[in-house]
């Protein structure tokens, strides 16, 4: 049902959809306990995310990440690795919105918020 969803989405040029949607499937392989396998899926979200910047934020692909990461006994690289990515793409984003702001003239600035 989940790959239909993710043909679909990835027919469509859905792409926030198909992120959505490998976190969806690395949650149900890290529920069985297929850690290698949800692994696998929360990297592509990350890397679909990470390439399209207007799919969001994959916050589960990162919480799911770290889950399967602890549970293989990796708690350093569970720990560190969503932090740094939230710190990163704030960063980011931060960096964006004032490239944004300084591309209006002054007499707009007031008005954007």
């Amino acid at each position: 049902m989940v790959g239909d969803a993710f043909l679909s989405a990835k027919a469509s040029g859905d792409v926030g959809g198909q992120v959505r949607l490998l976190e969806m499937l690395g949650n149900g392989f890290n529920e069985a306990k297929r850690y290698g396998e949800a692994l696998a899926f929360f990297e592509r979200a990350i890397k679909t995310s990470s390439s399209n910047p207007d799919a969001g934020f994959p916050f589960m692909a990162y919480e799911g990440e770290s889950q399967a990461l602890a549970a293989q006994g990796k708690m350093s690289e569970a720990v560190n690795k969503p932090a740094l990515s939230i710190y990163t793409n704030s960063w980011r984003l931060l960096s964006k919105s004032r490239a944004g702001l300084l591309a209006y003239p002054p007499d707009q600035k007031q008005k954007w918020h």
